[in-house]
């Protein structure tokens, strides 16, 4: 079942998650009951809590991977291997002495009702929390796998 819904079923679910993933907990919820519908039929994890059972197929929340997914989507603008002009609403912080680092991205000023839907308003908050050893990943994998091990997993 784990390697019928990791091969079929999540990648449906997470196609293109930079572009329409969801803000409000309700949306969420519906998503994540789908993986856990799939994680009890499983036999050995049938009536266990949710929680145990992503540990014990070793699997993270849909949440958790759309957040991560987000977040490796921004890297990729903002080191322009990903070719999308955000230029008016990617504003970088200008280098100072404070704590944190010097890539720090300004929240976009935006009139719209839905604005808090967009990539750079969803992670900024979390980008802007990475260490600077995060941030100095040369190569996407190694910044997947760096931010996979910083962001935590609120089903986990």
């Amino acid at each position: 079942m784990k390697k019928f819904f990791v091969t079929y079923v999540r990648p449906i679910l997470e196609n293109e998650s930079e572009v329409w993933n969801p803000i409000s907990q309700k949306d969420i919820n519906n998503l994540e009951n789908v993986q856990k519908y799939f994680t009890n039929k499983v036999p050995c994890c049938s009536f266990l809590p949710y929680r145990q059972r992503l540990v014990l197929l070793s699997l993270d929340s849909l949440q958790h991977r759309r957040a991560a997914s987000d977040i490796i989507c921004l890297y990729s603008i903002v080191t322009g291997s990903l070719n999308v002009m955000l230029t008016p609403y990617l504003v970088h912080i200008p280098p100072s002495i404070t704590r944190g680092h010097n890539l720090k991205i300004y929240l976009p000023l935006l009139n719209f009702s839905h604005s808090d839907q967009n990539i750079i308003s969803r992670t900024a908050a979390c980008w802007n929390s990475l260490p600077l050893s995060v941030l100095r990943s040369t190569a996407r994998s190694s910044f997947r796998k760096a931010v996979s091990l910083h962001l935590i997993d609120p089903h986990r």
